[in-house]
């Protein structure tokens, strides 16, 4: 009885871990203290959080959170795998919702539930995303007081919320009594508050169903049209969400908490892992290389800077290929490298990084060697595809200092007279430079020393010898000769 108008591609897919269905594709019991390997944690606000305690993932909420309009949230989103809705899935999990510090606030809400989404082309960023939600907690209505609801609900890409389908009861100390309002008020489910919740979702019809009892429940709620026929992989989100919440604590006698998820049946599916594109290593290529994908039967690689992405070969690279070379990269370009697992479904998890083909680096750099008085002069062959060149120049330990030139030469007439320096050059595409060209040492000569005077017989200890200072000097050397000697 619950339809999804409007409602996005993003939900309920298969797992694919092994590349076939099977009973318990991944449990997860929240006791190890830590969200990996599985799972990445996730918290919208300091005002509330969700802590592994007690073998539970316990949802908790500060003072501070009473004053928050927006949804807040906290929980666990899939690290690295997703769902795949081509095939049939089971997921359960253990909840327990009853928020006794909940606020008197008129709209406050808290409670506890699963998220999913779709997760694109590739793993997607920690932040708010568009998708299902289908959540169990209570609400403090102006109108009807405090209530329990069920409730399946779509969230748009700007972060707002609209209820495709609310199920509300009035609070009972034991029970959730959840009346279907657009039924004449006859009852539509019946949870305690801790409860399991059985979602299947049936790839044949798009059909997902919902229950407390079972997967096979005739009785379940049902969502039809679930993902408006794409059946894209999704990702999935677990934990808990507040608005205008009152303190919500953990421990012991935590009400609010999820626990013991179970995929009893589906695939996961898993991206290349480690894909890494070469920044310039290459003058002649870009390389991609990734880690294996378990259950990949081959790769795509695709290339895009601008626009939609582009193939870069044709048909599928083996399953047993985990590199691939970009030889038609521009120089210089940096592009988004996307590496695609090929699965039986043909429409695999992908994984990506960015890359760009690098400039040669200038070769045969020759220095002078004091042949010049005014400077050093550098010269090296000129690089193909070079828009200039950078010169680096360098004495012992201290930071080098830099110089841009157009052209395969330089002249540098600010190195200091006599100090032998260090130089090497890297050749310039747009933003983009190559490694340095080998080293190669240079000095500027001395100027010859001007003005000399020697005394003629004034002394009779000795003849005084002058001449004008050279810049860069460090010490002199005279030179005495008798005639010819």
């Amino acid at each position: 009885m619950l339809r999804t108008p409007g409602c996005s591609a993003l939900f309920l897919a298969s797992l694919i871990l092994t590349g076939t269905a099977q009973a318990q594709v991944l449990s997860e019991t929240f006791s190890d203290g830590v969200a990996a390997p599985n799972w990445i944690y996730e918290s919208s606000h300091p005002a509330i959080s969700a802590t592994e305690r007690n073998g539970r993932l316990e949802i908790e909420t500060t003072s501070s959170a009473a004053g928050a309009s927006e949804y807040l949230t906290a929980g666990y989103r899939s690290n690295n795998w997703r769902l795949r809705t081509t095939s049939d899935i089971k997921v359960k999990l253990t909840f327990r919702a009853f928020p006794a510090g909940a606020s008197n606030i008129d709209d406050s809400e808290v409670g506890a539930g699963i998220s999913l989404w779709d997760s694109g082309d590739d793993v997607t960023p920690i932040g708010i995303r568009p998708g299902l939600a289908i959540s169990i907690g209570q609400i403090n209505d102006s109108f009807w007081g405090d209530r329990r609801f069920v409730s399946v609900a779509q969230i748009f890409d700007s972060g707002s919320l609209s209820h495709i389908y609310r199920f509300l009861s009035f609070a009972s100390d034991d029970y959730y009594f959840f009346e279907d309002s657009d039924s004449s008020f006859a009852t539509a489910l019946e949870v305690s508050y801790q409860e399991t919740l059985y979602l299947r979702y049936i790839s044949s019809t798009d059909l997902l169903t919902m229950s407390g009892t079972a997967y096979l429940d005739p009785d379940a709620l049902w969502v039809t049209n679930a993902t408006l026929g794409e059946r894209k992989p999704i990702e999935i989100g677990i934990g808990g969400f507040a608005r205008f919440p009152g303190t919500v604590t953990g421990g012991t006698n935590a009400p609010l908490w999820i626990d013991n998820l179970v995929i009893d049946q589906g695939t996961i599916e898993r991206p290349p892992s480690n894909v890494a594109a070469s920044d310039g290593t290459f003058p002649t290529k870009v390389r991609i290389s990734w880690g294996a994908a378990a259950g990949a039967t081959g790769y795509r690689v695709f290339r895009q800077q601008f626009g939609q992405p582009e193939q870069l070969v044709s048909t599928n690279l083996p399953a047993s290929t985990l590199v691939f070379d970009d030889s038609t990269a521009v120089l210089g370009v940096q592009y988004t490298y996307r590496v695609q697992a090929v699965v039986p479904t043909n429409d695999g998890y992908s994984a990506s990084d960015t890359g760009y083909k690098g400039v040669e680096a200038p070769s045969n750099l020759q220095a002078s060697d004091g042949s010049d008085l005014t400077a050093v002069n550098l010269t090296w062959n000129a690089v193909p595809g070079a828009s200039g060149y950078r010169v680096f120049r360098s004495i012992g330990s201290s930071p080098p200092v830099s110089f841009d030139t157009t052209e395969p030469s330089y002249s540098d007439s600010t190195a200091t007279p006599g100090v032998t320096f260090t130089y090497k050059v890297r050749a310039l595409s747009g933003e983009v430079s190559s490694v340095d060209s080998t080293a190669n040492t240079g000095w500027r000569g001395l100027g010859v020393p001007t003005g000399v005077a020697a005394t003629d017989g004034f002394l009779t200890t000795g003849v005084t010898v002058s001449w004008t200072s050279v810049a860069g000097a460090t010490g002199y050397k005279i030179f005495r000769a008798v005639g010819a000697g």
